[in-house]
C-alpha cells in the first residue's frame, strides 16, 4: 500500500502515525525506547487473523511482523475455522462480523472440538454484553476496535507468555 492509503486507514480509525512509523491513537501517550525494550520479545510466532477487513489484516501484518509475530489472514468465518482447526497458528485474532461464519460460531465451533487455541476476539462490537459473550465463551482477551496497534501486540505477546511458554526466548 502507499503512504496516502495507509494514512487514510489509520485516520479513519482514529491512529495517527508517530515520528518512527507506528501507528498510535490520537492523543494517547507513546511508549519510551526504554519501556518497549523491556517487553519480553518471543522467537516468531505465526498468528491468524480471521477478518473481512483485507486493507486492516494486511497492515497488521506490516505492524507485527517487526515484532516477531507472523501473520496469516482469512476473510470469511469458514475458512478462518477450518484453518484453525489445523493448529498451524500460535494465537488466532478473531473478529465478530464475517461473512459466512459470525466470530462467536467460529470460537463456539472450536472451543466445542476441543481446541485450546489462544484466541484474542478484535472487533468493532464492543459493548460489555459483547465482551462477556466472547470471554464466556472461550475467549482469552477482547480488545474493541479502534485499537492501538501497540496494545494489541502487548497482549498478543502476553497470551504467548502464558499459554506457550515455549515460544519464549531464553
Amino acid at each position: 500500500t502507499n503512504l496516502y492509503e495507509r494514512r487514510r486507514f489509520y485516520t479513519r480509525r482514529g491512529l495517527s502515525e508517530g515520528d518512527d512509523g507506528i501507528q498510535v491513537k490520537k492523543d494517547q501517550p507513546r511508549l519510551s525506547g526504554e519501556l518497549r525494550e523491556s517487553i519480553a520479545p518471543i522467537d516468531r510466532a505465526t498468528i491468524l487473523v480471521i477478518d473481512d477487513d483485507v486493507e486492516m489484516t494486511g497492515m497488521l501484518a506490516e505492524y507485527l511482523e517487526p515484532e516477531g509475530l507472523d501473520v496469516e489472514a482469512c476473510h470469511d468465518g469458514d475458512s478462518g475455522l477450518k484453518k484453525a482447526l489445523r493448529n498451524d497458528s500460535a494465537l488466532v485474532v478473531l473478529d465478530v462480523m464475517l461473512p459466512r461464519l459470525n466470530g462467536f460460531e467460529v470460537l463456539r465451533r472450536l472451543r466445542s472440538a476441543g481446541s485450546k487455541i489462544p484466541i484474542l476476539m478484535l472487533t468493532t462490537r464492543g459493548d460489555a454484553v459483547d465482551r462477556i459473550v466472547g470471554l464466556q465463551s472461550g475467549a482469552d482477551d477482547y480488545l474493541p476496535k479502534p485499537f492501538d496497534p501497540q496494545e494489541l501486540a502487548a497482549r498478543i505477546k502476553a497470551i504467548l507468555r502464558r499459554t506457550s511458554p515455549d515460544a519464549l526466548e531464553a
